[in-house]
């Protein structure tokens, strides 16, 4: 296959999925309508990010093995009577993301950069958390698996497919769910805690039922063995990315812009990770990429086709976002101009860890889909918000 074939193909693939990002932007709106609740409990603000980066590493480790089964032929491309390796693996999910769940709960109590954090707020907090993750958990399993069947008959790669519209659903869900949780658990909480204890209590049901039905093999202990740290690393960097927003309150109350475009912006970067990602490991494991570093060259063409994409629908995001918050052209004109230096910045740190992550995985023999995605989406968000912040207070 040629260069410009290998060009064009990633094109003609990722301009089905990546557009799917801009759905981004109703996840940012749909939480702006509950500013004035997170003015008010400012650990709303912190957790939201962290609650969108724990469902991107649940989906990498989910949608990374489902991709990767399907074409090794240990994952069907059906929801129904799927194989002992799917059943663990959503077994594994969802008990990682109670865990996760609770994890982000307590952790946004820590206080980072002396914000109004209230240790009141802790019970409304950790349920937010928890019933947000565990809900879009079993929503988005059925969802992913679903995608990964149509693009698999349809002779789409689910390596380019299958986690960038699994990112966006997970997120519009995930803001949907927090907002409406945030606003249920604030009226109920202090008043009716029992009805809130007794849904919260209902929500985890199902994971329980799961895992008697299913049992637990051995395939499942790795998943829990090698993810288990990992996510607990992935949400302690998340949560700094949470801090560093709550930073940009003033900006955000100031320019709403801000908080409606960066979900899609976040999610855009972490899809083209993704789908450089799962490249990667595909070509690792069927042979046609050695992992040395000097190989990252042979992924060129689908750098560059990405970065085509990329910009396209940066552009359409921008201004989809300005349009929604009344912004003026002149400040429009200015996020986009920050909006385009990060994304510059932030496509050379992911080849770079993306890559390199695999890479190290694979030669070290484990499994690379547990590591890549988690890792990759995890370290864009919090360098998102970095970046964002840097451009946004000194240029």
């Amino acid at each position: 296959m040629t260069l410009n074939t290998r060009i064009w193909t990633t094109i003609k693939n990722t301009s089905v999925a990546l557009p799917i990002s801009i759905l981004d932007i109703f996840s940012g709106y749909i939480v702006f309508q509950i500013l004035y609740l997170i003015e008010d409990i400012p650990q709303l603000l912190i957790i939201y990010p962290m609650i969108l980066t724990a469902r991107g590493g649940l989906n990498g480790i989910l949608n990374g093995n489902i991709s990767t089964g399907l074409h090794l032929g240990t994952i069907k491309p059906s929801f129904r009577n799927n194989t002992e390796e799917f059943h663990t693996l959503v077994t594994s999910i969802l008990l990682l993301s109670i865990y996760t769940g609770i994890y982000i709960g307590f952790i946004s109590n820590l206080n980072l950069f002396k914000s109004e954090i209230s240790a009141l707020d802790t019970p409304l907090v950790l349920l937010t958390s928890l019933n947000t993750v565990v809900l879009t958990a079993y929503i988005s399993i059925p969802i992913a698996m679903y995608i990964a069947g149509k693009a698999f008959y349809s002779a789409l790669d689910p390596d380019m497919i299958l986690y960038p519209m699994t990112s966006t659903i997970s997120d519009l869900l995930s803001s949907l769910i927090f907002t409406l949780i945030s606003l249920g658990i604030y009226l109920l909480l202090y008043s009716y805690p029992y009805i809130v204890i007794i849904l919260t209590v209902s929500a985890l049901l199902p994971t329980a039922f799961v895992a008697m039905k299913y049992g637990f093999t051995e395939i499942g202990k790795d998943i829990l063995k090698e993810t288990f740290p990992l996510l607990t690393v992935l949400a302690t960097i998340s949560w700094i990315t949470g801090n560093i927003l709550a930073l940009l309150m003033e900006d955000i109350i100031l320019y709403p812009m801000i908080l409606v475009v960066f979900p899609a912006f976040a999610t855009l970067m972490g899809d083209v990770g993704s789908i450089i990602g799962s490249i990667t490991t595909t070509k690792l494991y069927l042979g046609e990429l050695k992992p040395r570093i000097n190989n990252i060259i042979e992924l060129a063409p689908e750098i560059l086709g990405l970065e085509i994409v990329n910009i396209a629908v940066l552009s359409i995001a921008t201004g989809l976002s300005a349009y929604l918050t009344m912004a003026s052209i002149p400040t429009l004109i200015s996020i986009y101009f920050r909006l385009f230096l990060a994304q510059i910045i932030i496509m050379v740190l992911l080849c770079i860890i993306t890559v390199g992550v695999a890479f190290i995985t694979f030669k070290n023999g484990l499994n690379a889909d547990n590591f890549v995605i988690p890792i990759e989406t995890s370290s864009m968000d919090l360098l998102t918000i970095s970046i964002i912040y840097l451009t946004i207070t000194f240029i």
